[in-house]
């Protein structure tokens, strides 16, 4: 493992760890009581895990289990472990309270009259590392699905940045790009949300399930609802293209050809996440046992 990853997992000590939502150990197996799907652990996983659902800090049991095994590499294992588990949604993790290193150096060495603004920068980069975790959520209808909504805008946080970048640069070179620019990234934004919204809605269900992180939203698939994923899959797909059309109804109306073309666009790639390679197609070519719309937003 190259020294960048090592440094990287190690920011899961300084976190709290517990598994996530409806993810439950039984023996050495974590089972996910939404999705039915289940992991296996070795014994040493299965005894840290229990350690972190029962209150134990990161680095309690990483000490712990070098404790055990003295000379072998058992943290980075551990760290490993930790991260692939929150990769699938199946931990949760939750970065310290307590202030950064970075905020107790910067603290230390900036005059009294800065205290706020370190405060305040620390708080920021506590934000931003809680961002690099890959996030659960299981809330009842309709908090869910205005959670999902805001998870998924907050996927595309960067090409709304870039969108409104874009916007600033047209203004100084022409205002008449303005509103062709804001329309197609509000276009952007809304299609996918609709087609998160998509699965969310035609899975039906007394709550929503979705699991975040930098790379996109993933529905969850509960398994009283497998007998709906082909229609959720469906059902995503078209919503966002529903969006799509009516971004070139409206550019054909306002005779904005940047309009049209981002309607087209946004249309196509939409309906292309049903064909077999993609993440819909694939679900719609799955098993009962799936467990999860592997729909991803990327950013």
């Amino acid at each position: 493992m190259s020294a960048v990853a090592r440094l990287a997992d190690r920011r899961f000590l300084r976190c709290e760890v517990t598994p996530a939502a409806g993810v439950r150990l039984v023996g050495e197996r974590l089972v996910d009581d939404h999705t039915g799907a289940s992991i296996g652990l070795n014994t040493t996983a299965a005894q840290a895990v229990a350690a972190l659902a029962s209150g134990a800090s990161m680095v309690e049991v990483c000490a712990a289990a070098q404790e055990r095994f003295p000379g072998a590499p058992v943290t980075g294992d551990l760290l490993r472990l930790v991260r692939d588990l929150n990769a699938t949604g199946l931990l949760d993790v939750v970065p310290s309270r307590a202030g950064s290193a970075f905020g107790a150096v910067l603290g230390a060495a900036a005059p009294a009259w800065a205290a706020p603004v370190v405060r305040w920068l620390d708080r920021l980069l506590g934000r931003a590392i809680a961002m690099t975790f890959t996030r659960r959520r299981q809330l009842p209808w309709p908090r869910g699905a205005v959670a999902l909504a805001v998870s998924v805008a907050g996927c595309l946080l960067p090409l709304v940045t870039l969108g409104l970048f874009g916007a600033g640069v047209a203004a100084v070179c022409d205002w008449g790009h303005v509103a062709e620019i804001a329309c197609g990234t509000a276009a952007l934004v809304l299609s996918v949300v609709a087609h998160e919204l998509g699965h969310a809605v035609t899975l039906g269900g007394p709550d929503v399930g979705y699991v975040s992180s930098l790379g996109g939203v993933r529905v969850l698939v509960g398994r009283h609802q497998r007998g709906r994923r082909w229609r959720a899959a469906v059902a995503g797909p078209l919503a966002g293209a529903g969006v799509a059309v009516v971004t070139v109804v409206a550019g054909v109306a306002l005779r904005s050809g940047p309009d049209v073309a981002a309607g087209l666009v946004l249309g196509l790639s939409h309906l292309l996440s049903l064909a077999p390679w993609s993440a819909d197609g694939r679900l719609l070519r799955s098993p009962s046992g799936s467990t999860s719309t592997p729909d991803t937003v990327r950013t």
